[in-house]
């Protein structure tokens, strides 16, 4: 065994063999006795170093340990001599150690010197009831670590029983680990003479989390001026601890407030005014650090002029103990930027009432006031939209009632001033009808908002508007709608123009229908006219169907006349223009009504002498103008008065964009007013539809204002109508002005005989009776005749007898293949073949064509026997093809 390691340990340490002599004593044990190891080693342990009286007792408890067959141990507390004779009180732990063989060789006796500790417990003996009835924890801690005494109230917290502590060291009782890294450090702070003062965390067992005060006191004892023990004295301060902690929470919740608070504090002294204390946003708004702001005062920051009126407010504030707002307070930082401030001052008063500190709160509003500013600007600049928007918009109330309006509303709505507009309902004042309200309502609901809605309205004096209406409906948090807010478009225009491109749309398309049915019709009558023609010019007048036969012929011209006027509405009209002068179709149109109207109807004139010429069909022209005043004086059955008055108007071309089919330019009018009954509104848009009429079946079929309407759109002008009822009515004639101004007397044919041929002549049409009659009527006067039934049979037939047929009369509509396309087939057989282009439609652009480009002619069905005969001639002779139509 290594016996040097006992030399490291501080308390005595002692081994004797079983005669009880001393084999070994470390250097603990010969310096507390003051042996050196030749004095000791050898000695008996007890009656060697034990006074007389403690030898026989020692020597017991020794003598039976060795006698033990089991190592033992014994504790026992003994005086032991110095090497002078004076005594110490030792407490010795005593093990026993065996040998190989099992029997006690040698007892290990660990000694503690116990002498002081005697004078100490009697001291603590003689104050324990003091001691024991202390709140406060305290013990004795002798310099070896070892508890030897502790009070009740150190037992009790730890729920312990005394023994727990007494003669255990601090290590025992609450672990090595604290002990070294805590309470160690303490106690040998302690034992070198100093007092230790410091605060701990205890979990107890039963009050649990506590914490304490705790004091280490040195005590060196009555016989002995070294320290011998440390006094531990632990204070419960939980409920003090608790307390500054929420003091220091609450400061530092103040201070953490004060510091983030957005806005600017400050705290002046009411003394001098000078800055105390200031928080991260007065740092940052003045850009000053706060170590730079405390101990000055306004003149040290700000230009003088502005610290003056600062420092006025601030004695006004200490003055009166009153707060001070002042809302618009200007300073200049320290970047020499302005800022706005909103300020609040108020005095710190002490418990006397008097000022000893000025508390501002300062809040920078600078980016209010711009924001501000720039919302007047925004509210000015959309107001004045709103107030110069050339589109109605208006407010309202989901029940109707208006609450803003611009003026152009006010304007389209008739109105004198919004005042009076917000005693408006639109729905109700403006003559909604239930169905708009309810569509506007569910659609503007639903969605939030709604596009190019139409209404019509009827505004308080009567005037009826359409609108189209594009707005939103502005909700609360429980989406109830609050208010619309709506821009309005008045498009009355836009519809009056679509209901004349829907007026245009419809003629045209009664147009195509009477196209159609006029092309059949003359078909029909190509048949009766020509053998009823045919037949008259083959008897004598004398015969008894002559009579019949003039008839026949007469009514079917008249009805070829009607077919006319359907083709000129259909297809535009067949005209011979020349430059005319409207003053003089007039002239002729009044001679004919001074003869024919009743005496009672008075007519007057007003022809502008310098009137530019038209490009008209003279008679046309008069056949529209007496259509429209034979409508006007059947307008006066009881008479009245009918105006005609010539002159020019030009025609812009923001006028032409508010038309259809309307161009710009200069243009010769003739209004014709009379003092009839009137035309109300509904009649109006169907004044010129075909076969419309007011009066009775039998007295009108309704084609006269149609047919004038017809004719002046074909020569490119337009009819205007105003007229109310009981008011008379005024058509005005718009025709464009001729580009020259050169007046035309058109060319009269002289009648002549029906001239007689030889020729060969194929004639080409689907219609079986009209090859029929015009077979007859040419061989009749001495012409041969081949027929062909469609233009693909025309074709075929004319390559095969080229040479033989001096004329072709081809029908434009046909099966199979069309009149235009056989022409072309013919053209490549015989370039120089000569044709005449029949139709029971008018003569359209392919046609016309046709017959500018020379070798053709066109003839309009119903055709009469001298019509077809001359025109047949001519064309053979080569007096044809000149560009003109026949008829």
């Amino acid at each position: 065994m290594e016996l040097h390691h006992f030399n490291k340990i501080g308390s005595a340490f002692i081994i004797i063999d079983s005669g009880l002599n001393v084999t070994f004593a470390n250097h603990a044990a010969k310096g507390i006795l003051g042996y050196n190891e030749k004095d000791i080693l050898g000695r008996s342990f007890v009656f060697d170093l034990m006074p007389e009286r403690a030898r026989a007792e020692s020597h017991d408890i020794l003598k039976r340990m060795f006698r033990s067959r089991e190592s033992s141990s014994e504790s026992f507390e003994t005086p032991f001599l110095t090497k002078t004779g004076a005594e110490k009180i030792f407490l010795w732990n005593l093990i026993s150690q065996s040998d190989e063989s099992g029997k006690i060789s040698s007892i290990f006796c660990s000694g503690q010197d116990i002498t002081q500790h005697l004078s100490i417990e009697d001291t603590w003996k003689k104050y324990e009831f003091i001691i024991n009835t202390s709140k406060e924890f305290m013990s004795l801690i002798s310099r070896n670590y070892i508890y030897e005494a502790v009070n009740e109230s150190l037992i009790s917290a730890h729920n312990k029983k005394r023994e727990h502590f007494i003669g255990k060291s601090v290590s025992d009782v609450f672990g090595d680990k604290m002990f070294r890294s805590i309470t160690k450090i303490y106690l040998d702070k302690c034992f070198g003479g100093h007092e230790v003062h410091y605060q701990e965390r205890v979990e107890l067992p039963i009050a649990g989390e506590r914490f304490f005060d705790v004091s280490y006191y040195p005590y060196a004892g009555t016989k002995s001026k070294s320290i011998t023990h440390a006094v531990v004295v632990a204070r419960d301060i939980t409920e003090r601890k608790r307390n500054e902690d929420e003091i220091q929470h609450s400061h530092a919740l103040i201070n953490s407030i004060f510091e983030n608070i957005p806005h600017a504090i400050f705290l002046k002294s009411a003394r001098d005014f000078k800055f105390v204390q200031f928080n991260k946003a007065a740092e940052h708004l003045l850009g000053y650090p706060k170590n730079a702001l405390i101990g000055k005062n306004d003149y040290d920051i700000f230009p003088a002029e502005r610290a003056d009126q600062l420092r006025e407010k601030d004695r006004e504030v200490i003055r009166t103990k009153k707060m001070l707002e002042i809302p618009d307070e200007t300073i200049i930082t320290k970047d020499k930027k302005k800022k706005i401030l909103n300020t609040k001052k108020l005095p710190i008063l002490d418990e006397n009432g008097n000022p000893q500190y000025l508390l501002g709160i300062a809040e920078d509003i600078t980016n209010k006031i711009v924001l501000e500013e720039a919302l007047r600007k925004s509210e000015e600049k959309y107001r004045k939209l709103f107030e110069d928007s050339k589109d109605v918009i208006v407010i309202f109330k989901p029940a109707g009632e208006i609450t803003d309006i611009n003026p152009s509303g006010l304007d389209l709505f008739r109105i004198d001033s919004i005042e009076q507009a917000r005693n408006i309902n639109f729905f109700n004042d403006f003559n909604c009808s239930d169905t708009e309200c309810v569509n506007f309502k569910a659609l503007a609901g639903s969605k939030g908002f709604i596009k190019d809605f139409e209404m019509v309205l009827k505004l308080k004096d009567g005037h009826q508007i359409y609108i189209q209406l594009s707005g939103t409906a502005v909700t609360d948090k429980k989406n109830n709608v609050t208010e619309y807010r709506c821009i309005i478009r008045d498009v009355t225009e836009r519809k009056k123009i679509e209901h004349q491109l829907l007026q245009s749309q419809r003629m045209e398309s009664l147009g195509l229908l009477a196209g159609g049915i006029s092309h059949e019709f003359n078909n029909l009558l190509t048949g009766i006219l020509g053998y009823a023609s045919f037949i008259k010019n083959n008897i004598a007048s004398d015969n008894k169907f002559f009579e019949g036969i003039q008839i026949i012929e007469d009514n079917a011209r008249r009805a070829a006349s009607l077919t006319t006027q359907l083709l000129t509405f259909a297809r535009g009209g067949k005209y011979k223009l020349h430059s005319v002068n409207l003053n003089q179709i007039v002239k002729e149109t009044l001679k004919i009504i001074s003869s024919t109207f009743d005496k009672n109807i008075e007519v007057e004139n007003n022809l502008y002498s310098g009137l530019p010429a038209i490009d008209a069909d003279a008679s046309q022209i008069q056949q529209a103008l007496m259509n429209i005043c034979i409508n006007s004086k059947e307008a006066m059955p009881s008479g009245g008065k009918l105006v005609l008055i010539t002159g020019i108007s030009m025609i812009t071309d923001d006028l032409a964009r508010q038309h259809t089919d309307i161009k710009p330019g200069s243009y010769v009018t003739l209004s014709i007013t009379d003092t009839g009954q009137g035309i109300d509104a509904k009649t109006r848009d169907k004044l010129f539809e075909p076969f419309f009429t007011t009066k009775d079946n039998d007295k009108s079929v309704g084609l006269g204002l149609f047919m004038a309407y017809s004719i002046i759109k074909s020569h490119n002008g337009f009819i205007n109508v105003y007229s109310e009822p009981g008011e008379g009515s005024t058509f005005e004639i718009y025709i464009p002005a001729s580009m020259s101004n050169e007046v035309k007397e058109e060319p009269q044919k002289k009648p002549g005989e029906i001239p007689r041929g030889s020729e060969t002549i194929l004639i080409a049409d689907d219609e079986k009776y009209i090859r029929s009659f015009a077979k007859n009527m040419l061989e009749t006067y001495g012409y041969k005749v081949m027929l062909a039934e469609n233009g693909l049979e025309a074709a075929e037939i004319y390559k095969s007898n080229s040479s033989k047929i001096g004329l072709v009369i081809l029908d434009m509509i046909m099966p199979k293949m069309s009149g235009y396309e056989t022409y072309v087939k013919l053209k490549e057989i015989n370039p120089e073949v000569k044709v005449i282009f029949s139709s029971g439609m008018n003569q359209d652009a392919k046609s016309q064509d046709l017959v500018k480009n020379g070798g053709s002619v066109f003839i309009q069905k119903p055709y009469q026997i001298g019509e077809i005969l001359n025109k047949v001639r001519d064309t053979l002779d080569g007096k044809a093809g000149s560009g003109r139509a026949a008829g």
